[in-house]
């Protein structure tokens, strides 16, 4: 039998985040390089670039099942459409992150507080917003930008939301994106109910 090729089976990427993550909590992300990472990691230096090829995709790379979840909790949708589906959607999927909370919640605080992340978080986002833009076109029928500012303003409800939990004890963030969710449609209907609106 020929031998497999591809990434060593025995490196689990997901610890390797973790290890990662600890370091750049620990040295500050501009100062860690990759070399310390692997090294932390029991990696080589060559099997580190092979499942991460740059430091960023460190925090990144975790974020396109975080889409693929939030596109079929959205194909699953059998209830109200819209607005309502995509918040129910959302909290559905944070309710699901993550396997590990104590490195959920220091990936989460570097992202909305070390400066070479946070300025990133906008760009590496634009699939999960895209994602929900997506549906709302689809759901709504509508051509207008509004689907996008709607699901940019999902985004920026979750990200507040994420930010209120990383000032608390709580294990899980869902209530606090939830919480953050519900009163962006709170806004949406009253914005809705506005003659202005209406005309």
């Amino acid at each position: 039998m020929a031998a497999r090729r591809g990434r060593p089976a025995s490196i689990d990427p997901g610890a390797v985040v973790a290890t990662a993550v600890a370091l750049f909590c620990d040295q500050g992300y501009a100062a860690t390089t990759m070399e310390q990472v692997a090294t932390a990691a029991g990696i080589s230096r060559k099997s580190l670039f092979t499942y991460f090829p740059s430091k960023s995709d460190l925090i990144w790379d975790r974020l396109a099942p975080y889409v693929e979840d939030l596109r079929n909790d959205l194909s699953r949708q059998d209830g109200p459409e819209g607005l309502d589906a995509a918040v129910h959607a959302i909290v559905e999927g944070i309710s699901r992150w993550p396997e590990q909370r104590d490195v959920f919640r220091l990936h989460t605080r570097l992202v909305l507080t070390e400066p070479a992340l946070v300025d990133l978080v906008e760009v590496r986002s634009r699939p999960w917003r895209s994602q929900l833009a997506d549906y709302l076109s689809t759901s709504l029928g509508a051509g207008s930008a509004l689907p996008e500012a709607m699901a940019y303003g999902c985004w920026r409800a979750t990200l507040r939301g994420l930010q209120r939990w990383l000032d608390t004890d709580d294990d899980a963030p869902t209530s606090h994106v939830s919480a953050e969710l519900r009163s962006l449609l709170v806004a949406a209907a009253r914005l809705e109910a506005c003659d202005y609106v209406q005309a």
